[in-house]
């Protein structure tokens, strides 16, 4: 689980930067990054059902339950001020504002 924060977290740098830049291609990578995020926030959810329902789903939901408890340290911030649900909103209703890749290319 670590290692999929950390990973989530490089990569929204790397989509920072580009929207820094303004470029789609920013917007493209952190509506990715935060959709796995928001996934990742109700995967945790499904555990906890499965760990309810008894029996051998139990086993599962145990098992998920443990991976995710060693982890999330990193993005827990994110996920407890809904900061990606929040972002995705924000980020796509500002899409106007960004130059499309081609047409960059075009003026430079």
């Amino acid at each position: 689980m670590t290692l999929i924060d950390l990973a989530c977290l490089l990569t929204l740098t790397v989509g920072s930067i580009y929207l820094w830049q303004l470029n789609r291609r920013g917007l493209r990578i952190c509506n990715l990054v935060f959709g796995v995020e928001i996934a990742m926030f109700f995967g945790g959810g499904a555990g906890l059902v499965l760990m309810m329902l008894g029996g051998r789903w139990a086993a599962v939901g145990l098992s998920m339950g443990a991976a995710e408890g060693t982890g999330g340290l990193a993005i827990a911030p994110q996920i407890i001020t809904a900061y990606p649900v929040l972002a995705l909103v924000v980020l796509n209703l500002a899409r106007g504002s960004f130059r499309n890749d081609a047409l960059r290319q075009a003026s430079l």
